[in-house]
């Protein structure tokens, strides 16, 4: 959460956010390319039931990205946003960057 000029990260704990970090991670998020779109239904791609929930907001408006199953090979993953229909295909590299542990993101004593 955006908190003056600093962030701050509310769960598990509040804690100030460390931005170099923090910015790493949005970058890697507007780096996410869709390598195609897919039909499959919600039992192959995993998205009913996601894996994982990257929630943002903007603008005052939230965002998620639901992530599914790996693709086999383990390579890519099913993915869509929650308010649209199209399922597509992404790296698990890049997905893999978008789930830090909480306390990575968290500033270090100096």
């Amino acid at each position: 959460q955006k908190n003056g000029e600093s962030w701050e990260l509310l769960k598990p704990s509040k804690s100030a956010v460390n931005e170099g970090k923090l910015n790493a991670l949005l970058t890697t998020l507007g780096g996410l390319r869709v390598s195609r779109y897919t039909k499959e239904s919600t039992d192959v791609t995993g998205l009913g039931r996601p894996s994982m929930t990257v929630t943002g907001v903007a603008d005052g408006k939230t965002h998620k990205l639901l992530i599914g199953n790996e693709l086999e090979g383990g390579k890519e993953v099913y993915a869509k946003w929650s308010d649209k229909d199209d399922a597509f295909v992404v790296s698990k590299f890049m997905i893999d960057r978008l789930s830090p542990k909480a306390e990575d993101l968290m500033e270090q004593a100096k």
